[in-house]
């Protein structure tokens, strides 16, 4: 029997050793890229949504106002005008994903902001109520404009319905262009597609 160079064998076995161990990492390597890229699609097909960084465009909304919103409603907007001296503070209504008809307490923030306004009225008849049209970023900016202006024209009539006279009602839409928020994030992308109320004098 022939005798076995132990440093030989030694160097067989680790050189075998180690390759195995390397196919090994490689395939977990593969694996969790792949956990994260189906993460990636799994996202993106729920919100069907992903941009931008986390700044916020400032026009009288206040971020998170948790004094005034409820934690379930916290991506609710705010806008305050002032009117004669007074801050008139009414929320914004927000839509789901490509949506402009006004459901659940969207329907019951519109109808306090309706009574709001009209009391406002009532005292200062010269006011305007401009309804600006907001969405978020995905689409096309002529599909976004026509959407924001959708979502005003159904926030209008809510306010018609409520007793509001339609001469008194301004609507403009921005299309995507005018976010409150621009993180990647579905609660930012919730907050932007939205109709604002402002009252001008």
């Amino acid at each position: 029997m022939k005798k076995i160079n132990m440093k030989v064998f030694s160097s067989v076995v680790l050189i075998g050793l180690l390759a195995g161990c390397a196919s090994n990492n490689e395939n977990v390597a593969f694996t969790n890229k792949n956990v994260k890229s189906q993460t990636k699609v799994d996202n993106k097909v729920s919100d069907i949504k992903t941009k931008k960084s986390d700044t916020l465009v400032k026009s009288n909304v206040s971020e998170d106002n948790t004094n005034s919103i409820s934690k379930k409603d916290s991506y609710i907007n705010e806008v305050v005008s002032v009117v004669n001296g007074k801050n008139i503070v009414l929320k914004s209504v927000h839509f789901g994903f490509d949506k402009y008809k006004l459901t659940g307490n969207m329907i019951d923030i519109s109808n306090k902001n309706a009574v709001k306004i009209q009391n406002t009225l009532d005292t200062n008849n010269d006011i305007k109520i401009k309804l600006e049209g907001n969405c978020d970023e995905w689409g096309t900016d002529e599909y976004n404009y026509a959407l924001g202006l959708k979502r005003t024209k159904s926030v209008k009539t809510a306010l018609v319905n409520s007793g509001i006279s339609s001469d008194k009602i301004v609507v403009v839409s921005y299309g995507e262009s005018n976010p409150v928020c621009t993180a990647q994030t579905a609660k930012c992308w919730k907050r932007n597609r939205r109709v604002d109320y402002k009252l001008l004098p």
